[in-house]
């Protein structure tokens, strides 16, 4: 089992874009934001790994923590 390590805090995190025709890959144990869209509503298609054990770890960060641009 490989463990996503210690919750991250706003300043640790970066953010990216992806085009629509685009798929992004996360490597096991990164920490990441659902999906969103920006500017419209839009569907997302997401692959996840099967089985009984938990693979879904969640952090909430301090209200009005700002995740620096790239």
């Amino acid at each position: 089992t490989i463990s996503a390590g210690a919750a991250p805090k706003a300043e640790d995190l970066r953010v990216f874009l992806a085009r629509g025709d685009q798929g992004v890959n996360y490597a096991t144990g990164v920490w990441h934001h659902p999906l969103l869209a920006l500017e419209t509503v839009c569907d997302f298609l997401v692959v996840d790994r099967g089985g009984n054990t938990p693979n879904c770890d969640e952090v909430s960060l301090a209200p009005g923590a700002v995740i620096p641009a790239p």
